[in-house]
């Protein structure tokens, strides 16, 4: 009967790379039923694990979530190691879509305690790779960058392609983000060379992605626009709603910094939002409301821009997107002083200098002390990281006080204007002659 179990597995897993998930879960399931009656463990463990990844496809998270926990249960207790090290790996990636933070710092330290455990060369590099992506999320440049060299160093020791692939990427988003365009390209581009020989289509939808990034901030908008759409194609094909939307919005933002592409701007953004509202993705409907307010204000529709800046405001306030909060509300802030809706300009203001006071004063401070709490690393390393993280809040920090200036600067001069105006106009309705009234 496993032999059966098998067939359906397998046949599972290749509807799942043709993207049919719905089929492949119901193979799953008869694969799964037959294990539990020959009380397969590793069976049964093995097509929970795939079916967590066929639920993941579908966005159902939850699902997802309860697969891949009775996975890990099953490998414990049978003592297979490297298969709970994959678990442990997507588990990981289920709390990040679930936005469970504890449960991610926990999960990575039992990923390298793991690694360590069963001293697997692709293993460990991936590991390395992993805790990079972690810090990158959490903003600690260095580090990710340090864990991503440690990764593409083991990887090429050992020869692993899949390895080398994911820290070359990782080493250029991490470029990305340090502003050094020309240096994440060259990374990339490396990182594609490697992808297109493993024909690894989604990974490759993230590199051009990433191309299109990188390009887009050298102000190369044709060059971006060309990645963005490749990405596009690749995962139309691959048919996840996700990523297609995230594309969609890539490309409406990169026609929206071109200017003079407003309408073609929204058409994909409004196509994005679409796939937004089927799969309830609330990130993605908080952004894609704030550019479409942006791309309005630019066409001088400011009542139209006004709506949708509003409703990305309120969506990203409900769902914690810091960076939305900021974008909207200083998007209002501009739109509200240019339409005489001072108080309203003033508002948006303090909403934007508190977002920005929190992430100074508080976020990033509450992250050394986790850092120092959760990962066991010895005093001189700890010295080192906590010492790059208070660097970098140096430089945060006079980044946001600059910009605070000039956001004051720029509401206190359309203040200092429209007060002008009016002052103009009083002076000119009191020149006027007052026509004398005739005797009745």
């Amino acid at each position: 009967m496993d032999g059966i179990g098998d067939a359906y597995t397998y046949l599972g897993v290749a509807y799942f790379y043709k993207y049919h998930y719905d089929t492949a879960i119901t193979l799953h399931n008869k694969a799964y039923a037959i294990y539990e009656k020959t009380n397969n463990i590793n069976g049964m463990a093995q097509v929970l694990y795939a079916m967590s990844y066929d639920y993941s496809l579908k966005q159902d998270m939850h699902k997802s979530l309860e697969c891949a926990r009775k996975a890990r249960s099953l490998y414990e207790k049978s003592g297979n190691y490297l298969k709970l090290y994959d678990v442990i790996e997507g588990l990981i990636y289920i709390h990040k879509q679930l936005h469970e933070e504890k449960e991610i710092d926990s999960l990575m330290n039992e990923l390298i305690m793991t690694a360590e455990r069963i001293n697997d060369k692709k293993r460990l590099a991936n590991s390395y790779f992993t805790l990079g992506n972690r810090y990158l999320e959490q903003a600690y440049l260095n580090l990710a960058i340090d864990a991503y060299f440690k990764s593409l160093k083991i990887a090429e020791e050992s020869g692993d392609s899949v390895e080398i692939a994911n820290a070359q990427g990782s080493v250029g988003l991490a470029k990305l983000y340090l502003r050094e365009y020309n240096d994440a390209i060259e990374y990339y581009r490396r990182q594609e060379v490697i992808l297109k020989d493993m024909n690894n289509e989604f990974e490759l939808s993230t590199t051009y992605t990433n191309l299109g990034e990188a390009y887009n901030a050298l102000k190369d908008y044709a060059a971006g626009l060309g990645y963005h759409m490749k990405a596009l194609e690749i995962r139309n094909r691959m048919n996840f709603k996700l990523a297609i939307s995230n594309s969609l919005y890539n490309i409406g933002y990169t026609y929206f910094l071109m200017k003079d592409s407003a309408d073609l701007a929204l058409t994909y953004i409004s196509q994005s939002l679409k796939i937004d509202r089927e799969i309830n993705n609330y990130d993605g409907l908080a952004k894609n409301y704030m550019l479409s307010g942006k791309i309005f204000a630019l066409k001088n529709d400011y009542s139209t821009a006004v709506g949708y800046l509003e409703q990305g405001l309120a969506m990203a306030k409900q769902y914690n997107n810091m960076d939305v909060q900021m974008e909207a509300s200083g998007a209002l802030s501009e739109l509200y002083a240019l339409t005489g809706s001072f108080k309203k300009a003033f508002s948006n203001m303090q909403i934007n200098n508190e977002i920005s006071d929190s992430i100074i004063s508080g976020e990033n401070f509450k992250k050394i002390t986790q850092l120092e709490m959760q990962y066991g690393f010895d005093k001189k390393q700890n010295e080192i990281e906590v010492s790059h993280l208070q660097e970098k809040l140096q430089y945060e920090t006079e980044l946001k006080r600059n910009k605070l200036i000039r956001n004051f600067s720029m509401l206190f001069g359309l203040l200092i204007i429209a007060f002008g105006i009016f002052l103009y106009h009083s002076y000119q309705k009191s020149r006027k002659p007052i026509k004398k009234r005739r005797p009745c």
